[in-house]
């Protein structure tokens, strides 16, 4: 649980947390392992039988020509008399090898057939003996279960329709048995999707017990999903919105199904689309931690239109309070995320973006958060971390230290203090807090974001004593140049020009930002950086470009 030796010596919070128990006579705790939720009391029997449902009539056509599978970012053509080979390939990111078996992509092919031969290729490879491995993954089962009936209610069953309804039951079976409960603090919107994989199958193969089960679980799953305001807890704007969507698809499936508990998903569903309208700027939606794999943001805000259109968005206040700020002033408009307690969710989809936040002008993205690439270690792991947002670190630290799934409410305050405060005015933004006071000398800080119409100053203060490297982040799309007086920051049809302060060090890099996972966009990076002497004061300003700059 601790991992290795070499992650003790390297994380001196870490350390700090093996002391800290130590002192106190606890053994550190083990994580939960995977387990049937404690609301469960019994798990509906296999289903043997083969389901009896009506589906219209699949016409099985032979592939005529290529298709290309969008897998996660990843383009993967397959030509006609291939598709048994498919699911042989190997690829580098485990997550297109995931998306192959999830069949998501069958939503978007033109031809039903390729549809119809690899569901009867995957069949013939997988469908029999359901087991341990990537293509039988709960998560996974539930989004294939989904796929394929929901192309059956459009096209028909694919496949012998007997085999297919059989083996969709023992989706069933196989999500009901290895549901992703991993403890109160580590199970994630997994747990959910297992339900609403339940509650597909059970509403449209007509096994009533996997329906109420997958109710049951999503039902009981939202109150740990969810903040108050209803925003959801991983720290992720695209994946608030995918998750949202799921309850009103889930709430529309079980209301048509007039199933007990629709009302309930519906109410659930309806305050999570009101967080889902404050989310997205005029200049699109700034992608805040990770990246789904699952469905390209475009396609999930444009899936949400459908859901909100006639729901209000959630207040202003509420939302605030659960680390989301949604601001406009003039022709700025801007999104912040900040944590409650300042640490990155241990559970979920967030990153070490403490004090980051978009910010657009004139329905133009000027500073961006730049998503996440892939999951896979490396660079992509890089865009989680603090140096990888617009935010500041000192010393080569972000302002909080990378959260662990074990490190409780009493050791987090320890380490960080109270918990930070993000505020606005009507011109003004203000985010004070103490994670950095973790660092010897370092005291509490201020971040302040004041507005005018024709400019944006971001002002930081930092308390303390001794000298520091204070490094402070700003990722763009645009191209940045520098001049002799400060960065020409130019937007296609608007340019702006950032000054910093006289004794920091100004530089430009190149940068990524993913729109989807796995397809990125060039961008820039201006790093200010400065040795400077606590207590210290330092200010970014970013005015429109004019012949005076």
């Amino acid at each position: 649980m601790l991992g290795s030796l070499d992650q003790l010596a390297g994380d001196p919070v870490l350390r700090r947390w093996v002391l800290f128990k130590l002192m106190r006579g606890q053994a550190p705790r083990r994580l939960a392992r995977q387990s049937t939720p404690p609301y469960i009391d019994r798990l509906p029997e296999a289903e043997t039988s083969v389901p009896q449902r009506t589906f219209p009539a699949f016409s099985r056509t032979v592939p005529v020509s290529p298709v290309t599978l969008d897998l996660a970012g990843h383009d993967f053509t397959v030509n006609p008399g291939e598709e048994h080979s498919v699911f042989d390939q190997t690829f580098e990111d485990v997550e297109i090898l995931l998306a192959l078996h999830r069949f998501g992509w069958s939503r978007f092919v033109d031809d039903p057939a390729w549809v119809g031969a690899l569901w009867t290729a995957w069949m013939a490879q997988y469908g029999e003996m359901p087991d341990d491995g990537w293509p039988w993954h709960p998560y996974t089962a539930a989004e294939r279960a989904i796929a394929i009936l929901s192309f059956g209610r459009r096209f028909g069953l694919p496949g012998p329709v007997d085999e297919t309804l059989q083996c969709l039951a023992r989706h069933g079976d196989r999500i009901a048995v290895r549901l992703e409960y991993f403890g109160e603090g580590r199970t994630s919107n997994h747990l959910s999707n297992n339900g609403r994989g339940l509650l597909y199958l059970g509403v449209e193969l007509g096994l009533e017990s996997y329906a109420r089960l997958g109710i049951k679980i999503m039902l009981e799953e939202a109150k740990r999903l969810f903040k108050p305001s209803g925003v959801l807890r991983e720290g992720s704007s695209h994946y608030h919105i995918l998750v949202a969507n799921r309850y009103s698809e889930a709430a529309e499936m079980a209301g048509r199904a007039g199933m007990p508990g629709a009302d309930e998903l519906r109410m659930i569903a309806a305050q999570a689309q009101g967080v889902s309208k404050r989310l997205c700027l005029p200049g699109g939606l700034p992608l805040i931690g990770d990246v789904s794999p699952d469905l390209t943001p475009d396609l999930t805000f444009s899936d949400s239109a459908h859901y909100y259109q006639d729901v209000d968005p959630v207040d202003q206040q509420h939302l605030s309070d659960d680390g989301w700020l949604s601001f406009s002033n003039g022709p700025w408009q801007g999104l912040w995320y900040v944590s409650p307690d300042g640490w990155q969710p241990a559970a979920g989809h967030g990153h070490q973006d403490f004090g980051g936040f978009e910010l657009h002008y004139e329905g133009r993205p000027v500073f961006v958060d730049i998503g996440r690439g892939s999951y896979r270690e490396g660079r992509d792991h890089w865009a989680t971390t603090g140096a990888a947002h617009n935010s500041i670190q000192i010393d080569g630290e972000s302002p909080y230290p990378t959260a662990k799934p074990y490190y409780d409410d009493k050791f987090k305050h320890t380490v960080a203090g109270q918990p930070p405060a993000l505020n606005r005015g009507p011109d003004w933004v203000e985010l004070r807090y103490n994670g950095f006071r973790r660092l010897p000398g370092v005291g509490n800080a201020v971040r302040r974001w004041q507005f005018s119409r024709d400019a944006v100053s971001i002002a930081d203060k930092i308390d303390g004593h001794g000298s520091r490297q204070v490094v402070r982040q700003l990722h763009t799309p645009g191209k940045a140049t520098i001049t002799s007086s400060g960065v020409i920051l130019d937007l296609i049809d608007t340019k702006l020009f950032i000054r910093t302060d006289k004794a920091a060090e100004v530089t430009v890099g190149q940068g990524q930002r993913w729109r989807a996972y796995g397809r990125p966009e060039d961008g820039n990076i201006v790093t200010v950086s400065a040795q400077v002497r606590l207590p210290w004061q330092g200010e970014i300003r970013v005015s429109i470009w004019g012949d005076k700059d």
